[in-house]
């Protein structure tokens, strides 16, 4: 299950193997946190969480220079804030080929 799920990460640019163990060592954490009293089935709870891993290695170390998780949520919400501004600043949001930068005249805008 564990390099099923890691073989969709390969083109990534990643080792084959760095990926493998990273999906296993995320499979042994999902058989540790496992409750089958709970009546779900274990590749419901374990991929998820294999997954999870593997995205995790990959925004961790996509990163040129080791930026905390925190700075890069806070950098991406910074950009995602400032599109949603600019939005509402003009009124409507860019189209193909008509979008610039506020201040700018578009031609063909009517607005």
């Amino acid at each position: 299950m564990a390099e099923r799920i890691s073989r969709g990460f390969l083109r990534r640019g990643e080792n084959a193997a760095d990926l493998r163990q990273i999906a296993a060592v995320a499979l042994l954490s999902a058989v540790e946190a496992f409750d089958p009293a709970l009546g779900h089935a274990f590749p419901t709870h374990a991929v998820p969480g294999i997954r999870g891993a593997l995205l995790r290695h990959f925004r961790d170390f996509e990163w040129g220079l080791r930026v905390p998780r925190s700075l890069q949520l806070q950098c991406v919400s910074t950009i995602d804030s400032g599109g949603a501004s600019w939005c509402t600043e003009s009124g409507s949001p860019g189209s193909g080929g008509r979008t610039a930068l506020p201040g700018q005249a578009v031609p063909g805008n009517r607005h």
